[in-house]
């Protein structure tokens, strides 16, 4: 299938709409999916604005109207359950919220989306497959065929076996970019050939 290319319209909508927006209204203006507005927005250098973030956070310099004074006995009995324990942070973001999270350890970058409260986040990537296919079976990780760890469109995803990842980390530290992408190429065929013989031993 051909990639649809993003217009300098359509651009300069995400860059007038993601900051304060869900990201879910502006892919359904644009007839595109939310994994690809916030794929666009990261190349464009967007970000969720702090009003977006934050809807309810004062404004700097403005002072709450309850700052210094203290809650009657009753008040603060009634207001206990729900106030924060010291430490915790309690986030404005709704569900379907996406955002981008730097993982320092593997120096990259991954999507992740909110999909319940109160803060229950998950892998953009992993949510988009298993929304379409279900579970990810034991002894299988999920990959990017391109390698780019913000392309979350499903036809940029692959399920792999782990020494399928150790043969490609191996192939990535010694052959070319030429050879690499014919090996991926044969590796590919070789596993959409073994699929479709199961099928057909199971018919």
């Amino acid at each position: 299938m051909k990639q649809r290319l993003w217009t300098n319209i359509e651009n300069e909508y995400v860059i007038e709409h993601y900051p304060n927006d869900l990201t879910a209204d502006v892919a359904r203006h644009l007839n595109r999916s939310s994994p690809a507005v916030a794929n666009q927005a990261h190349i464009l250098g967007l970000y969720k604005s702090d009003k977006f973030v934050h809807p309810t956070r004062y404004k700097k310099g403005n002072t709450p109207a309850s700052k210094g004074k203290k809650m009657s006995p009753e008040q603060y009995e009634k207001c206990k359950a729900n106030m924060f324990k010291k430490g915790h942070f309690k986030s404005r973001m709704p569900i379907g919220t996406i955002t981008l999270r730097h993982n320092y350890k593997r120096n990259n970058h991954y999507f992740w989306i909110k999909i319940a409260e109160p803060e229950e986040w998950v892998l953009l990537h992993r949510y988009n497959w298993e929304k379409k296919y279900g579970p990810i079976p034991k002894g299988l990780n999920l990959v990017f065929k391109d390698g780019n760890t913000t392309n979350c469109e499903l036809k940029n995803l692959e399920l792999i076996t782990r020494q399928e990842i150790m043969r490609r980390n191996t192939i990535h530290n010694r052959y070319p970019d030429e050879i690499k992408k014919t090996i991926m190429a044969l590796g590919y065929l070789k596993r959409k050939i073994n699929t479709y013989e199961r099928k057909r031993e199971t018919q």
